[in-house]
């Protein structure tokens, strides 16, 4: 019998297929991969999420990480929208627990249970209440503090409190927000 691992060296993140941006992270020459490769060098990843071209991870001490297409800003590192083919963290933060990745834009949750949204905001899919501005950087959705679950479309975002209530916002042309609208 094979003793098992030692502690930690179970959360290895692999990656395999298209990679025009650097989106499976392996620091390479953005090359398609047919079989999984290593995305960063951590073993200590405990939750991920993927977008369109670029990926989100946190890792065991709370801190968050993009790779991949920067067009939009996506990765939410500050940056100069440039892509990046290696984990790159997002802010300073070490307090994330949860991650969902649209299209072109990213959304986060923090164990404060505050939202927060970067990306490309043509339709409003951040949520920040802004003039449908891109964000290279992590900005708050709202004031509340009691988010508990989140979902990225492809341009909508959906949240759910801790009272149970679900918001939507974004792009609304099949009523993909529910809101009994018009749809726009």
């Amino acid at each position: 019998m094979t003793p098992p691992p030692p502690p930690g060296s179970m959360n290895e993140l692999f990656a395999w297929g298209y990679d025009a941006y650097g989106q499976l992270g392996d620091g390479g020459t953005n090359t398609n991969q047919s079989s999984p490769v290593q995305a960063g060098t951590a073993n200590n990843w405990t939750a991920i999420a993927v977008g369109r071209d670029h990926s989100l991870a946190i890792n065991s001490n709370g801190e968050l990480f993009a790779w991949g297409s920067d067009a939009q800003g996506q990765l939410g590192d500050g940056g100069t929208n440039t892509d990046q083919s290696s984990p790159v963290q997002v802010g300073t933060a070490s307090n994330w627990t949860t991650i969902a990745a649209g299209a072109y834009y990213s959304l986060a949750l923090n164990s404060n249970g505050e939202l927060f949204a970067w990306g490309w905001d043509g339709y409003g899919q951040l949520g920040d209440g802004g003039t449908n501005t891109n964000q290279s950087s992590p900005v708050r959705v709202g004031t509340a503090s009691n988010w508990t679950a989140i979902a990225a479309g492809t341009y909508h975002s959906l949240a759910i409190n801790s009272n149970g209530e679900l918001f939507a916002w974004g792009w609304d042309s099949n009523g993909q927000l529910g809101d009994g609208g018009t749809n726009t």
